[in-house]
């Protein structure tokens, strides 16, 4: 009797855990889009990211011009789930480079960048859809549709097995020097 009871409680309890961390994971998600765009410094959106992450035992090399973006309050988060994706997935890291990049079309490129294992070709089509991947499947659809309200996209271009590498594409628009 015992063990049968066993057998069902357990992975009831991973369920209910799991339940859990989606929960908590949509609350913290709940206002996308609820408030206008504001002109934020980019360098305090990613410090503000790092600040709640408090990644330890990774080198955090930033690079960002003195910039300001004109994005959704929540932007920071995207980086933050980066920064969590590295955590999380990319065993073996041990830095991220966050820097910025002009194009000559104007726009303004965020690349965000770790030495882990990278991301397969095969999943790079998928990361940014709701329900993929290995934890909440959430993380980077999420923070697709943030930079979708102001126009920003992001795409994966890092080569697997030498690290990810994201790119965050932002309007000329949406971005101006201090």
């Amino acid at each position: 009797m015992r063990g049968d009871c066993d057998r069902y409680i357990v992975p009831a309890i991973q369920t209910v855990s799991r339940i859990m961390e989606h929960l908590q994971f949509s609350t913290q998600y709940q206002d996308i889009g609820s408030t206008q765009p504001v002109w934020q410094s980019l360098r305090q959106v990613v410090d503000r990211a790092i600040g709640e992450l408090r990644p330890e035992g990774i080198e955090i090399v930033i690079g960002l011009s003195d910039l300001e973006i004109f994005a959704d309050g929540l932007v920071y988060r995207v980086i933050y789930a980066l920064i969590e994706n590295t955590l999380r997935h990319s065993a073996g890291a041990t830095r991220i480079q966050i820097r910025s990049e002009k194009r000559e079309d104007d726009t303004l490129i965020l690349v965000f960048g770790d030495n882990g294992r990278g991301i397969e070709d095969g999943d790079k089509d998928h990361i940014f859809r709701y329900g993929y991947g290995n934890h909440t499947g959430l993380g980077l659809a999420i923070s697709r549709d943030i930079l979708a309200l102001t126009g920003f996209t992001i795409r994966e271009t890092g080569i697997s097995g030498k690290g990810a590498r994201f790119e965050i594409s932002i309007p000329s628009s949406a971005w101006q020097e201090k």
